[in-house]
């Protein structure tokens, strides 16, 4: 598996605190394409996971590809405490230089903590 950059320590011991994937496919598969790339954000460990996608067309939205995001992190079991996952979308066609439309996402309950509460409720 290999990520787009990410951002690691210099020393012991060593974490990733970056990792960030981009897609920015101009056909009609981006969204499919977006959400490939996007599953190695959810494996890789680390505090902070960028994605960068464009949803500027072919009737692809930016709420599509958020909502097939969040889908992708609610049915993922492994994830870490204050993880933060941040969705960029670039929109090449606005204004002069585009623009961003950005999204955050982050754990407040580590997964088994989550399990306790639906359990005692």
């Amino acid at each position: 598996m290999r990520l787009d950059f990410c951002c690691e320590e210099k020393v012991y011991p060593k974490r990733i605190i970056l990792a960030a994937e981009s897609e920015l496919d101009d056909s009609k598969v981006r969204g499919e394409r977006v959400e490939q790339d996007f599953e190695k954000l959810l494996a890789v460990k680390s505090p902070f996971k960028l994605m960068v996608y464009s949803s500027a067309r072919e009737g692809c939205t930016n709420l599509a590809i958020v909502e097939k995001l969040e889908l992708n992190i609610q049915n993922y079991g492994h994830h870490l405490m204050g993880e933060t996952y941040i969705f960029m979308d670039y929109n090449e066609h606005s204004g002069k230089n585009g623009s961003f439309i950005a999204h955050t996402w982050q754990l407040c309950k580590s997964v088994a903590q989550a399990k306790l509460d639906q359990y005692l409720t």
